[in-house]
């Protein structure tokens, strides 16, 4: 059963999307683990295209099931991916998201 917590910050992720959510921080706070919606300029993307050093996606979310990416595995419409990633990556991973908004694949 879920935690009155998860549920919550699941509604509230829904009704302010542009809130940053953190699924999962090290004891260190240097790396964590969020979940971020793929814009539809994606789309055909191969997933592990989005990884850089300091950012790489461990996971998607696609219809209701989250699933182990693989090197074959493409964005599609309505994906959320799970990113572990450091501070600065986090940052980087979030801007070469909003810079391909808009962008036709």
């Amino acid at each position: 059963m879920a935690t009155v917590k998860w549920t919550s910050e699941r509604i509230m992720r829904r009704i302010l999307p542009d809130l940053p959510a953190v699924e999962w921080t090290d004891p260190s706070a240097k790396v964590v683990l969020v979940e971020r919606e793929m814009p539809k300029s994606l789309v055909g993307t191969r997933v592990t295209a989005l990884d850089s050093a300091d950012a790489r996606v461990s996971a998607i979310r696609r219809l209701g099931a989250a699933v182990i990416i693989d090197e074959d595995t493409v964005v599609q419409e309505g994906d959320v991916v799970y990113v572990m990633a450091n501070i600065a990556g986090l940052e980087a991973f979030d801007a070469s998201l909003a810079n391909s908004n808009g962008k036709g694949h």
